[in-house]
């Protein structure tokens, strides 16, 4: 019985997999395609899947996906759960080409991915392969020695100038012959670059370069399986860039929640816009009035939330009554005489009030705590600036009743300045 590869991830997996075969409902891919890699941001201790990258911005789950070059559409993917009989990266490249076989599409990859017996195997599902490989992999040894360090003076390829062999795909086991062949080609620009492909000819183009000290951008001879491979390998990195726009991302100690996060990102920001994208501009003729991404995100989500549900009415802050406050009907001058009974020392941190500090001309204070103010009476007030005043009398240092009931009496009250 056949399982797909999603439905082994754990919790998560049949959902995974019901994204992708969505996906491939909706969307049908162009001539082009590209497979690489997404992370999906993890730091949980519990999860198996996660994988420490040094090369990558963090750490996390890895994704391998094929992905349409224009649009960054993800059509298929695959998690990596780090079992050693996935067969590494090229094996996901292989099971991920069963999704789009049989069309004579070109498939791009980087150094990670392409093989030549990787190659042949595309080649007999019907489809065009190529993409940067490594010496390892069956690049040929006479155009890798034409590769120098980095700043030798004297480089066999000046830059701009390449090299390129071309050989025969052989026989398959059954004897019939694979009416294809293997262009390499190796070119010095920034770098050097080493690049296979099933589906060139040697012919050579010319690409738009920058180069140090001239403004604006050179033309840079080099072949078409170079030239193509710069135009359509960036589907999944665009991929990447879109669904971080507006995203669901949230931290969590629940690892599936990243996968569950990042199915949404790509469903909603990247494959319904795409679609959305198409559908407006195929009716309407252009792009005018179309929603923006990020509106469009909304509106998803809004649909996702439905009706709201019972009061939706926002509840008003109540108003933070303080019953020891002066009276006044402005209350910008309550406010500005508030202030003013704050103690203007901001050294000080309490005011004992005892006996010894009862004089004709009180001090007054504000309890930071409390947010209440500590007033005694004087000579001009009479004792008519407060509703309830705190006072504390010259001689037998009674205390009024609201300060009795709320605080309660002390011969010495420490308050908290501000």
């Amino acid at each position: 019985m056949f399982i797909p590869p999603n439905h082994k991830v754990r919790k998560v997996g049949r959902f995974l997999q019901a994204l992708m075969e969505n996906a491939q409902k909706a969307w049908n891919l162009g001539e082009h395609a590209s497979i690489d890699e997404q992370v999906v941001l993890c730091n949980s201790r519990k999860c198996s899947y996660k994988q420490v990258l040094k090369h990558k911005k963090y750490n996390g789950i890895l994704l391998y996906s094929v992905n349409d070059p224009v649009t960054g559409y993800t059509f298929a993917f695959e998690a990596d759960r780090r079992n050693n009989e996935e067969g590494g990266r090229p094996g996901f490249a292989m099971r991920l080409c069963e999704y789009i076989s049989g069309e004579w599409r070109r498939v791009w990859m980087d150094s990670a991915f392409p093989t030549i017996r990787g190659l042949e195997a595309m080649y007999d599902m019907g489809i065009y392969g190529g993409g940067t490989i490594k010496h390892i992999m069956g690049f040929p040894a006479e155009l890798d020695e034409l590769k120098r360090p980095m700043g030798d003076k004297n480089p066999v390829l000046k830059k701009g100038e390449y090299e390129w062999r071309m050989a025969p795909m052989k026989a398959k086991a059954d004897g019939t012959e694979r009416k294809a062949a293997f262009t390499a080609v190796i070119w010095h620009d920034v770098g050097y670059a080493k690049i296979i492909t099933t589906c060139h000819q040697p012919n050579a183009t010319m690409v738009k370069r920058r180069q140090s000290g001239v403004q604006g951008r050179v033309d840079r001879p080099c072949l078409e399986s170079i030239s193509e491979y710069n135009k359509n390998m960036g589907g999944t990195d665009q991929c990447d860039q879109l669904r971080h726009y507006n995203t669901t991302q949230r931290k969590t100690v629940k690892w599936w929640h990243a996968l569950f996060f990042w199915a949404l990102d790509v469903a909603s920001g990247v494959n319904a816009y795409t679609e959305y994208q198409y559908d407006y501009i195929k009716h309407n003729g252009s792009k005018d009035g179309m929603l923006t991404r990020q509106k469009f995100v909304s509106s998803i989500a809004d649909d996702l939330l439905g009706e709201p549900q019972g009061n939706t009415k926002k509840r008003k802050r109540s108003k933070q009554v303080d019953n020891h406050l002066a009276v006044d009907d402005n209350p910008k001058s309550a406010a500005r005489r508030r202030a003013s009974w704050i103690v203007p020392n901001a050294t000080v941190r309490s005011v004992i009030v005892s006996q010894r500090s009862q004089r004709n001309n009180f001090q007054f204070a504000r309890h930071a705590m409390a947010a209440t103010v500590l007033c005694t009476p004087s000579a001009t007030m009479n004792g008519t600036s407060c509703i309830a005043p705190w006072l504390l009398n010259r001689g037998n240092r009674d205390v009024m009743p609201c300060f009795q009931e709320s605080q309660g009496y002390a011969p010495e009250i420490s308050l908290q300045c501000t």
